[in-house]
């Protein structure tokens, strides 16, 4: 009995710092990964320097993709906006039996959006609960990629 006590204890127990777990395992995956860059920038300067330059150009590398990314998104949102265009152009002169305007298919939007902002107003208190209770969410996932990020640089500075 008393072991079935002490087994369920620690399962409670591992159970709370669970976020303390994935930080340190994030940590060794980050470790992992830039040991390499370490040992290559510890080469040529003490390691500690080698930990935060090697840290700095990660973080370059990933802002560049972000960059990337954002403009290549911004380009799909010009070519989106050409495509409705064709497809409005195809509805009001296309070949198909019944033809609409542009003015009833913004009209048709209009409404759609109306509806949309009335279910906001409607059940404003319900989102207001959902985005409250994930910001604690949020908050978490920035507190293990914190603790995350601060046990990597001292895993690399550390050495093998």
């Amino acid at each position: 009995m008393h072991i079935l006590i002490v087994i369920a204890l620690v399962f409670y127990i591992t159970s709370q710092i669970v976020p303390v777990f994935i930080g340190l395992f994030i940590a060794l995956v980050f470790t992992s990964l830039l040991q390499p860059l370490v040992n290559l920038f510890a080469r040529i300067m003490p390691r500690y320097p080698a930990t935060f330059l090697a840290l700095l150009t990660t973080v370059g590398v990933v802002a560049g993709l972000v960059f990337y990314v954002v403009t290549s998104v911004t380009s799909l949102g010009t070519q989106f906006s050409n495509g409705v265009d064709t497809i409005l152009d195809f509805v009001e002169h296309g070949p198909l039996p019944m033809h609409l305007t542009e003015a009833e298919v913004m009209g048709q939007v209009q409404l759609l959006v109306e509806q949309g902002q009335a279910y906001v107003q409607s059940n404003a208190p319900t989102l207001a609960t959902e985005v409250l209770s994930n910001a604690g969410t949020v908050a978490d996932v920035f507190a293990v990629l914190a603790l995350a990020l601060f046990s990597t640089f001292f895993f690399l500075a550390s050495g093998g």
